[in-house]
Order: C-alpha cells, then sequence, then structure tokens
C-alpha cells in the first residue's frame, strides 16, 4: 500500500499500536509504500486470530486480515483526515470514503471457482 500525508513515524507507531508492522518500506514521490503484516510469526494469547488471516490452505499467514486494514486506514484518517491511501483493490479518500465502500472490498472472492472464498471469510475477527 501506500499512503500520503502521514509521517513513516507515526505510521509505524499506528501499526504497532494493533501488533502490525511495516515491512518492505520505501519512498515512491510523495507516498509512503509498504506492506503492513503482523508483527509476531505466530499467534499468542486470547488474540489467536484477530486481525491474521488464513491463507488458502488453511493456515496461518503473517499477513494482516481485511479486517486489521480497515482498523489501520480508521487510525491514519483518524491522525490526517486529509491523507490519501492507496491499494490494490482502491484509493481511500477520507473516513467516510472508507465507510461508505468497505463492503465492497472485503466481500470480493479471492478464492478459486473451486474454492472460492471472500476476504471477510479468511480471517476470524
Amino acid at each position: 500500500m501506500k499512503v500520503r500525508g502521514v509521517s513513516p513515524e507515526v505510521l509505524r507507531k499506528l501499526a504497532a499500536a494493533d501488533g502490525f508492522k511495516l515491512d518492505n518500506e520505501r519512498s515512491e514521490g510523495r507516498f509512503h509504500a509498504f506492506v503492513l503484516r503482523m508483527a509476531t510469526c505466530t499467534p499468542r494469547g486470547n488474540a489467536k486470530g484477530k486481525y491474521r488471516k488464513r491463507g488458502f490452505s488453511g493456515h496461518w499467514t503473517t499477513a494482516v486480515c481485511v479486517h486489521g486494514h480497515k482498523l489501520f486506514y480508521e487510525r491514519i484518517f483518524a491522525e490526517n483526515p486529509e491523507a490519501l491511501i492507496v491499494t490494490c483493490k482502491r484509493r481511500w479518500t477520507s473516513l467516510q470514503d472508507l465507510e461508505d465502500n468497505w463492503h465492497r472490498v472485503a466481500q470480493q472472492v479471492v478464492g478459486s471457482q473451486f474454492n472460492p472464498i471472500t476476504y471477510e471469510e479468511q480471517c476470524e475477527c
């Protein structure tokens, strides 16, 4: 993803607040680009599946689920309502845009014809 309007230091702090980290960080013009990942390799404690995505095999991955991404985007917009978030699925221009259109991304089928699954179904939130 790419974010404009929030410094890399603040993005790292926002990510860490929910057990996430920024991976593969780089600068792309006025944007800070990165991949949002879980900060730990394996789920721990009571929050075993919280914001952690399962792969198509059913095993846990280091990927953050769709609900965790939404939470992170909400935190970004709370920090700067004028921020711009660009992902491979959509450009998020405001908190209202996020609230109005999030369900369209979350309900996209990302599995195969033999194993259809939506982004929402890949976690245990």
